[in-house]
């Protein structure tokens, strides 16, 4: 079931991996060692609003940048990516 939760959400701590993504080309590859972390929507947007920054569009999308999740892309139930656009505050 591809719908089915396997990480938290409220993660706090990081990912550790090496199975690299090439986005373009929709394949992984053994990379080096790297860090990644979760960042919840309410920690972006707090941080958007901490700095002072109008948010003028947030848009939702059915398609996964990373190519990991094409399993839930062609059901388009799900947003799997978004795109914020914002506006430094002229205070």
């Amino acid at each position: 079931n591809p719908y089915k939760i396997a990480y938290k959400y409220f993660r706090d701590t990081p990912w550790i991996d090496n199975n690299g993504a090439d986005y373009i080309g929709k394949t992984t590859y053994k990379s080096k060692t790297f860090t990644s972390f979760a960042h919840k929507l309410s920690d972006i947007i707090t941080a958007i609003g901490s700095n002072e920054i109008i948010i003028k569009e947030f848009t939702e999308y059915p398609h996964d940048v990373s190519a990991a999740l094409e399993g839930l892309e062609k059901d388009k139930i799900v947003p799997l990516s978004y795109t914020i656009l914002g506006q430094k505050s002229k205070k």
